[in-house]
């Protein structure tokens, strides 16, 4: 368990993966692209799907990551995130390179420790 306080300052960046601060961040790194996935029918309001190609070193191919985001919050307060990868074909709009699909899994628990 990640002990991390305030708690919803934490989980807000966590969960708010394609705001304008953190899209700013990501490509001043080298990310390629990075968007939210709209999904048609029936979407639980916790859950958000997330498209992300990330620039690799030469002689690599770029790394598409495409995740579904979920969080709950816990009977103990707590406020726990999973992610999971998503095998959906994502339309970039444009050249984004050679990818090859990335996998990353999360399971992070927030719980706010004193006053």
């Amino acid at each position: 368990m990640l002990h991390l306080t305030p708690q919803t300052d934490n989980l807000g960046h966590s969960t708010q993966y394609c705001s304008t601060t953190r899209t700013q961040a990501g490509f001043e790194k080298g990310d390629l692209a990075r968007l939210p996935i709209r999904k048609e029918g029936n979407v639980k309001k916790n859950e958000k799907c997330f498209a992300t190609v990330k620039k690799m070193p030469f002689l690599l191919d770029n790394r598409e990551f495409v995740s579904k985001m979920i969080w709950r919050k816990n009977i103990d307060g707590s406020i726990s995130v999973a992610a999971v990868p998503v095998n959906d074909a994502i339309d970039y709009g444009g050249k984004v390179g050679s990818i090859e699909r990335g996998k990353m899994h999360l399971n992070l628990t927030v719980k706010t420790i004193g006053r």
